[in-house]
């Protein structure tokens, strides 16, 4: 079971690790090949391996063959479809899914891509789930920022199955078509009737955002502080609807079928007892996802309650492992792409360790500590893997979950289902079980308050080579063995490399790496020496919750194993420049800060003037813009700090968003120091930026654009790309290669450039996302 298992998993895994898929002509003769091999017994799990393979290549195809035409990429079209999901209402802003069922525009209709994603920022209009709505939008195909150690968002939009995203325009015809849809029935509907019936007792609550995630899947309205406090305390699973909650219900109804039809006088004659349980655990699960959308961790918990439950109820023996085994391969079956989400493995990993303690540990004294054994073994046991996926681990996790999961699961949980349930038939019991349940959660707060903000209660590392992660997994299992496995001590020295190395390459001796981030449009650059960083610029801010701050900057640090930068530069006050400043000043330390003189700027830094210079490891930093006496009040970009970063030879030089006036000043005032292999360009690639006699001063080699995807400046313009390529440079944007990395060494020169893009490319970007 074990071997078979194993091979249908790698089978997958191996799928959903290629860059493009394969043509179909190529692979035809695989079915043949599995037919032989499944003949040979040494070769049956060969067999089972291609046969999944094959298995999540055609789920691939048919996924991305259902993808938006490029042709209606920043078109306005008109979508008819339906309202999936619970909209999301935030600061000015509807989001919500739209399984769309027509597309037309100019009069043709093109195929659905399916489920799409959209905002609707201004003007919207009250969304209720399964009605049909005509709507003009416009699509693009899925897409987001790439960088390392960055979310993969693109990655994130394809397990959800959502073909396009974009946003609604300001249009007279966009309107309900029936606003109970084709269905009378919606699990949708009664979850958002279930939120808004919650958010009516439960009004100003503080933890009313966590009891609604408990209850209905809906994680939207718990707070940032508190998502800070779960995740230092390694209980944030414990704040959804997750694997655990559907197993907890699924005991729960077991026990209390089990006790009642063992009650009822003849029931047993019908149907056994333990029969009965596992059918009431099943539907017990079968409903708690339902409260959940059937989200994809509710559906995986779902089959391995399936599974176990199944086994009870036609009266077969399974063990523990086998229905561990068979519940993954179902799992994977159903969903092959549940094996690109980090949960999948997490999930399954935790249940494996469970198993091998209990299994493993029978003695009294043994039993009377399992829980807080199997606490220290699952934390030890995830180390490598919440490592290589998050770049932190929570010490204090063990004893968090130890108080935490016994009580939201057997106090808080019952409640606030007792509570939605109580909702349409009596709304007095249910404020009060409600309340009760918000009490609960209240008294549990305090200590896992106290736990996060211990000076060691999380542990930051650096992002590891997937083959440290890997030897650190092998190490943490050997930690796991019996007492007495003779080398069982080694395991501690195969988890070291994981644990001190990075998958970043390191600047050489005397010579620095720049790293432009991917941020959209907007600019954020990285400028490491063997000892210190800098930071050029933080990003843009698209929104009272998300800013390249910390969704890009800061992420990058931290798989850098970065926690302090040295200096930050502000070239500009522009919002796509400053945007991030405050949430990376939140959560890395920062040494000094420069900014332009700009008027108006409020953030307390140095003024960056022409002539500062100051050396890092050997590296020359030379600030050639503005000097003390610019003061064109008008023209804010043209304030923008100039740096040139130079080794031994070799310079890059950063432009913020200077225009032509400034160009100017730098070809009358610093045209001996303008000279560089690799310029950011300026002003995003704007036709007001590069002129010609700019573009020849400076004769780069490279041109690196930070450009938003398909942004609405078109930026970087046409000509300006046919200006430096003209000029012999080579051009690159972020919006085509994502995050781009170079290092520079005094004797050597420039080494082969990184384009994230490029390097993490799966087929889904490729083909589905639109990869560059």
């Amino acid at each position: 079971m074990f071997a078979g298992t194993l091979a249908w998993l790698l089978g997958i895994v191996a799928l959903q690790s290629l860059p493009e898929l394969p043509s179909l002509f190529w692979i035809s003769p695989l079915p043949l090949v599995v037919l032989l091999a499944w003949r040979c017994r040494r070769c049956r799990c060969l067999a089972i391996a291609l046969t999944g393979f094959v298995w999540a290549l055609v789920h691939a195809y048919w996924v991305v063959d259902r993808v938006l035409p490029l042709q209606l990429e920043g078109a306005d079209v008109e979508v008819t479809g339906r309202v999936v999901g619970i909209p999301e209402y935030d600061a000015g802003r509807l989001r919500f899914r739209f399984d769309v069922q027509k597309l037309s525009h100019q009069g043709l209709t093109y195929p659905s891509p399916g489920q799409i994603r959209l905002s609707w920022y201004r003007d919207y209009q009250q969304l209720g789930s399964g009605e049909i709505w005509r709507v003009t939008a416009r699509l693009k195909r899925p897409r987001g920022f790439s960088n390392p150690g960055g979310f993969d968002y693109e990655g994130w939009l394809y397990r959800e199955g959502i073909r396009a995203t974009g946003y609604v325009r300001s249009d007279v015809r966009n309107r309900r078509l029936n606003a109970a849809g084709p269905r009378p029935f919606s699990i949708d509907r009664l979850r958002a009737d279930g939120i808004r019936r919650m958010q009516a007792h439960l009004e100003g609550a503080e933890f009313g955002g966590i009891l609604s995630a408990l209850a209905l899947g809906d994680r939207s309205a718990i707070s940032a502080e508190q998502w800070e406090v779960l995740r230092g305390t390694g209980i944030s699973h414990l704040m959804a609807i997750s694997g655990l909650h559907v197993g907890l219900v699924a005991g729960m109804m077991f026990g209390l079928v089990r006790f009642l039809w063992a009650g009822w006088p003849g029931a047993s004659r019908w149907l056994a007892a333990p029969r009965a349980a596992g059918c009431g655990a099943i539907l017990g699960a079968l409903g708690y996802a339902a409260l959940a959308g059937f989200s994809i961790p509710t559906q995986r918990a779902l089959i391995m309650v399936a599974v176990v439950m199944g086994a009870v109820v036609m009266m077969r023996t399974l063990q523990p492992t086998r229905s561990l085994f068979l519940a993954l391969a179902l799992v994977v079956a159903w969903d092959p792409n549940a094996v690109l989400a980090v949960g999948f493995w997490l999930s399954f990993a935790a249940v494996g360790l469970i198993l091998w303690v209990m299994v493993g540990e029978r003695s009294a004294p043994a039993l009377r500590y399992r829980w807080l054994k199997i606490q220290g073994v699952i934390t030890l046991g995830l180390f490598p893997l919440m490592a290589l996926a998050f770049g932190q681990v929570s010490l204090v996790a063990p004893i968090a979950n130890l108080l935490a999961i016994p009580w939201v699961g057997f106090v808080t949980v019952p409640l606030t289902l007792l509570g939605v349930l109580a909702l349409p038939v009596n709304a007095t019991l249910a404020a009060l079980l409600l309340q009760i349940a918000h009490y609960s959660l209240a008294v549990l707060w305090w200590p896992m308050e106290w736990l996060a903000e211990l000076p060691l209660a999380l542990l930051r590392i650096a992002e590891p080579p997937f083959w440290s992660a890997v030897l650190g997994g092998f190490g943490a299992l050997m930690l796991l063995l019996p007492r007495g496995i003779p080398l069982r001590g080694l395991g501690l020295l195969l988890m070291v490399p994981m644990v001190v190395l990075t998958a970043h390459p390191q600047p050489s001796e005397g010579g620095f790496r720049v790293t432009l981030l991917d941020v959209g449009q907007g600019l954020a650059v990285v400028v490491r020496t063997a000892n210190h960083t800098l930071l050029y610029d933080a990003g843009p801010r698209y929104g009272d919750h998300f800013d390249a701050g910390s969704a890009v900057v800061v992420p990058y640090l931290r798989s850098l194993g970065v926690d302090r930068l040295d200096r930050l530069v502000v070239s500009h006050g522009d919002s796509d420049h400053t945007g991030g400043v405050n949430a990376v000043r939140r959560e890395i330390a920062v040494g000094d800060i420069r900014r332009a003189p700009n008027p108006g700027e409020s953030l307390l830094a140095e003024h960056c003037q022409a002539a500062m210079r100051w050396e890092w490891d050997g590296i020359e930093f030379s600030v050639l813009h503005p000097a003390s006496s610019y003061t064109d009040p008008a023209a804010e970009n043209d304030h923008s700090c100039v740096l040139s970063v130079r080794a031994g030879d070799y310079r890059v030089l950063l432009t913020g968003d200077i225009e032509r006036f400034a160009e100017a000043e730098l070809l009358r005032n610093r045209s001996g120091e303008l000279r560089a292999d690799l310029l950011v360009v300026p002003h995003h690639g704007s036709a007001t930026s590069s002129s010609s006699e700019f573009i020849a001063l400076v004769r780069p080699k490279m041109a690196w654009v930070s450009a938003g995807y398909a942004n609405r400046w078109g930026f970087p313009k046409p000509e300006i790309i046919a200006r430096y390529r003209s000029a012999g440079a080579a051009v690159w944007t972020t919006a085509q290669y994502g995050a781009m990395e170079v290092a520079v060494d005094p004797r050597l020169g420039f080494g082969v450039p990184r384009l994230w893009r490029l390097k993490s490319q799966r087929y889904w970007s490729a083909t589905f996302g639109g990869g560059g």
